[in-house]
């Protein structure tokens, strides 16, 4: 398990080409590299790892699938920590095994889990690297698809 530490900004899509070129001018800036990335999220019929304020997904970045579990955390000076899970994967499939030993296993039924959602975009990484310390900073721009309905995904976080 990994303490994930971020803070996330939502731009619009015509904002994003300004934050990049911002972003790469600054002290200690390096264009890292452009990704697709397809996610799938799950969730019980009721909710249940939404109202835990949870996710668990299976993402897939080429032909590497990763399945990651997240809990709520907290707010700390304005930035986002939480626990963190991560596995590889096979196939883009679902492991409940892997589940058991992370908070996600407690009070959700995982024989319930079910795709709800996707978010499907294309990440560019700028790596900041000030002597003091690496900040990754991913800039993403895409879809979110439930169903047959699709709403712009753009987002841009720094951890």
């Amino acid at each position: 398990m990994a303490e994930e530490l971020e803070i996330k900004l939502t731009l619009d899509k015509g904002e994003m080409d300004t934050a990049l070129t911002w972003l790469c001018a600054q002290n200690g800036a390096a264009l890292g590299s452009r990704k697709l990335l397809i996610n799938t999220y799950y969730d019980t019929p009721g909710a249940d790892l939404n109202r835990q304020k949870a996710a668990l997904r299976v993402r897939q970045k080429g032909d590497v699938y990763v399945q990651t579990a997240k809990t709520q955390g907290s707010f700390v000076n304005g930035m986002h920590k939480r626990e963190e899970w991560e596995w590889p994967l096979p196939a883009a499939v679902l492991n409940l095994g892997l589940l058991a030993a992370t908070p996600l296993g407690e009070g959700v039924d995982l024989a319930q889990l079910a795709p709800v959602f996707e978010t499907n975009f294309n990440r560019q990484i700028v790596m900041i690297d000030d002597g003091d310390a690496v900040i990754e900073c991913a800039l993403d721009i895409g879809v979110i698809v439930a169903g047959s309905r699709q709403k712009p995904y753009v987002k841009w976080s720094l951890s």
